[in-house]
């Protein structure tokens, strides 16, 4: 209750404390080198067509990315909250609704944060409102690190809200947020072949003995995954190019490709209690995180050239098998 109505007010003080300038600073450029890594994939995508190319290139620029903690915040109405908690909590409900009763016909105000705060674990992309929303809480290993493979690992949930923009429910709403066509049938056609393959894919993850996935429940997810790990290789093989120096071993002796993958293989460790693995399965959009890592990395090229993964090892996938999104 007192995040939702004075979520703000949580947010301003957890942000003085927790949220430096440098924090800001890097998340800033990260923000900038998955955007810039987004244009290139977009540019140079082979499923695209060149009419629906530049039609994807103007909603990458015409959505709003608010990645770490927000610069303005919803002011509470004054005389509002006092010291009787009922007639505090009632008028931040009154006050809530009118607004929202309010608005209704007009832009939410795009300075603003909606529905998550930098505090929590989230992200989410809003593709009638041109938004994506990443916060602190989410990338806090990109935030506290000097490794670029750290980074960029955590700027893989950028990558992911992104792909959103473009999976099989992303896709449909236009650079202007309308939900229509706007694809090309050659485009679409393509698209869907790629996408036929990570279907079968999931189809074939078995998380316990006898246990399958619904590939058109998780293929939403699968595909932000898929987008969002190349996009966050894309933008760290950039800053490599840039920075030669720093692509080799450190201490650990894994370079920094090799470190990239693992800090995205880590950030997904999960233990799994008697059922859960199940019920997981049963309910949600997301894959275990184990083939949310093994399930994705297997159609990257980066990956098997990072490990020099070779056609006999385990996880080898054939080429002409591999999502080429």
């Amino acid at each position: 209750m007192v995040s939702r109505y004075l979520g703000s007010d949580l947010a301003r003080l957890w942000v003085d404390e927790n949220f430096s300038e440098q924090d800001r600073s890097r998340s800033d450029a990260i923000g900038t080198a998955m955007v810039a890594a987004t244009r290139s994939w977009l540019e140079r995508a082979e499923w695209l067509d060149a009419e629906t190319r530049a039609l994807s290139l103007n909603k990458i620029d015409g959505f709003t990315l608010k990645l770490g903690a927000p610069e303005h915040y919803r002011p509470v109405p004054e005389g509002i909250v006092s010291d009787d908690l009922y007639r505090s909590v009632r008028g931040l409900m009154l006050a809530s609704r009118a607004e929202e009763f309010d608005g209704i016909g007009t832009p939410l105000p795009s300075q603003y944060w909606y529905g998550v705060q930098p505090y929590t674990v989230d992200a989410a992309n809003s593709p009638d409102r041109r938004a994506l929303t990443i916060t602190a809480a989410v990338i806090r290993g990109a935030l506290e690190s000097n490794d670029p493979a750290a980074w960029f690992a955590s700027a893989f949930v950028v990558g992911h809200e992104i792909g959103h923009s473009f999976d099989d429910q992303g896709s449909k709403f236009d650079p202007d947020g309308i939900l229509q066509p706007w694809w090309s049938e050659e485009t679409r056609e393509r698209y869907d072949a790629e996408v036929a393959k990570l279907k079968r894919q999931i189809a074939a993850w078995e998380p316990s003995p006898g246990v399958s996935m619904d590939p058109e429940q998780t293929i939403g997810e699968a595909i932000g995954d898929l987008i969002g790990l190349k996009l966050a290789e894309h933008a760290l093989d950039t800053y490599l190019a840039e920075h030669p120096e720093r692509a080799g071993p450190d201490a650990s002796g894994f370079t920094a490709k090799q470190r990239f993958f693992l800090a995205y293989a880590q950030s997904f460790r999960t233990v799994w209690s008697p059922g859960a693995l199940e019920e997981h399965i049963a309910r949600s959009y997301h894959p275990p995180g184990e083939f949310r890592v093994n399930g994705i990395v297997r159609n990257l090229d980066g990956w098997y050239e990072a490990f020099d993964i070779e056609p006999n090892d385990p996880m080898y996938l054939p080429v002409e098998e591999r999502v080429a999104l």
